[in-house]
């Protein structure tokens, strides 16, 4: 049904005759259409002045989790502004012909309440515009004047609350006979839902999906900060969980071990210390008894001992030298056959025989 609108509303010479429920129901269909040219022109204007550029600098100024990188954008170009304007002056417009397609279709009571709450609503607007426009100056009122108003109706000045009160009274009833007349007929109550469709389309939508482009980045990065955070949370909640599984597992192992062994674990420990044998701290040359096993104490080291092969006339034979003087050992027969043997003092390695030098 709607395409079929748009397709009627693309060939002009009919608009000359259209009627007014046609009017009424094709109004909204330029509301919607505006505010979709708006959103386009507000999107191309955040994109040329460089919005995607911005935002990617604040995500890196301020992180993945940040309300700083997300932005309101142009949405106000589609809210208020010029396409605002134009789109209060089509509803105001699709409200004058509501009525007076209505006025067609009901009977002469109901014409008249209508026409009566219209009239109404209408300068309860023109007064809400005009007390809006003297309070943001621009329209000035003459003190004069006030003074005048003052002097000429004090009752009303001294009952402002009450007629505060009236005042809404009437601003409510006249909204409610208005709406009601319309929506009770199902002719008008049609172009009516229609209406309201088109308002929410063109205020609550547009502006919706031209935010959400607008910070498609920062919903990304969003998202992406989110699903990390979840990560390392799930991670840190994972790691303790198996920490505490391991800890009583620990436990109860312990604890039944001890329940198992019980005081009879201890009686073994200490039998166990008890056939423990004492250490030997000896020395390898007070272990050793055999007195053909000769230990040798600083062996070859600066001012020690030197052992030296030696010729002698009564046969070759093993010398010990000192500091002080020298000594024959043993002959070199035994030790060649191992009946005599060398160690060093301080570690008990064996000096082998083919080790000893001649002595010159």
């Amino acid at each position: 049904m709607k395409k079929d609108r748009i397709k009627f509303m693309l060939d002009i010479q009919k608009w000359k005759q259209m009627s007014m429920e046609d009017l009424a129901n094709h109004i909204p269909v330029v509301i919607m259409a505006a505010a979709v040219l708006a959103g386009i022109i507000a999107y191309i204007l955040y994109i040329v002045n460089g919005g995607y550029s911005a935002q990617i600098a604040d995500i890196k100024e301020y992180g993945f989790l940040s309300d700083r990188m997300f932005t309101t954008g142009t949405t106000g170009l589609v809210l208020g502004g010029i396409a605002g304007n134009i789109i209060l002056l089509l509803l105001l417009a699709e409200l004058v012909v509501l009525s007076l397609a209505y006025c067609r279709i009901c009977e002469e009571g109901k014409k008249t309440a209508l026409i009566a709450s219209g009239v109404l609503i209408l300068v309860q607007i023109v007064a809400a515009f005009v007390i809006f426009w003297i309070r943001i100056g621009r329209v000035t009122v003459e003190p004069r004047a006030v003074q005048d108003l003052i002097f000429n109706f004090p009752e009303v000045i001294m009952y402002v609350k009450p007629v505060g009160i009236i005042y809404t009274i009437l601003t409510v009833g006249a909204l409610l006979v208005f709406w009601g007349l319309l929506l009770i007929e199902k002719e008008s109550r049609e172009m009516v839902i229609f209406t309201i469709e088109a308002m929410v389309f063109a205020k609550i939508v547009v502006p919706l999906i031209v935010w959400f482009l607008e910070n498609i980045l920062a919903l990304g990065a969003a998202v992406l900060g989110g699903a990390l955070l979840l990560g390392v949370i799930f991670m840190i909640g994972r790691i303790l969980l198996e920490g505490m599984a391991s800890a009583g597992s620990g436990s109860e192992n312990a604890a039944s071990s001890y329940e198992v062994g019980g005081s009879s674990g201890y009686s073994e420990s200490r039998s166990e210390k008890r056939s423990e044998p004492k250490r030997d701290n000896r020395t390898p040359r007070e272990k050793d008894k055999n007195p053909n096993h000769h230990y040798i104490a600083n062996y070859q080291e600066l001012g020690g001992t030197k052992l030296h092969k030696v010729h002698g006339s009564m046969g070759d034979y093993i010398e010990l030298t000192n500091g002080i003087g020298s000594r024959k050992v043993c002959r070199l027969e035994e030790a060649e056959k191992g009946k005599c043997r060398f160690y060093r003092e301080d570690s008990g390695k064996e000096i082998r025989v083919n080790d000893i030098p001649w002595k010159n």
